[in-house]
């Protein structure tokens, strides 16, 4: 896993995934049992310090990748609360192998300082 920040506060998450034999919009069927087409976040935001318009964009290759899902990660509780799931489905199923990744975005400044703490993400079938 790769971490970086820039200068707009983005964060890159980079995960490398390991899916069954296939690819991406093309050669399998995306009601395959071996594809994955929503993602679950297990995360935690204290709405004192974590931007309110926080999301987890899910990106294919690169940074600016192919964007194949946009997961809202709101602040969970006003101090530091329970960790909660955040789940939305994917414009593409994953079949394959891939370098998927996530690019943590929210207005951050002087008031909000984080995005939020991310525990796991676990990619299924709907």
């Amino acid at each position: 896993m790769v971490t970086r920040c820039s200068k707009d506060s983005t964060v890159l998450i980079r995960f490398l995934g390991r899916f069954s034999e296939g690819t991406i919009g093309g050669g399998k069927h995306p009601c395959d049992p071996n594809c994955r087409n929503q993602l679950s976040i297990e995360y935690s935001g204290n709405s004192t310090n974590c931007a309110p318009y926080s999301a987890v964009e899910v990106r294919l290759g690169g940074v600016d990748g192919t964007l194949i899902g946009t997961i809202l990660v709101p602040p969970t509780a006003s101090g530091c609360g329970p960790y909660k799931i955040a789940t939305g489905q994917l414009t593409e199923a994953l079949i394959g192998v891939h370098d998927v990744y996530f690019v943590l975005t929210g207005s951050t400044d002087s008031n909000y300082k984080y995005i939020g703490n991310f525990d796991r993400a676990e990619f299924t079938r709907l």
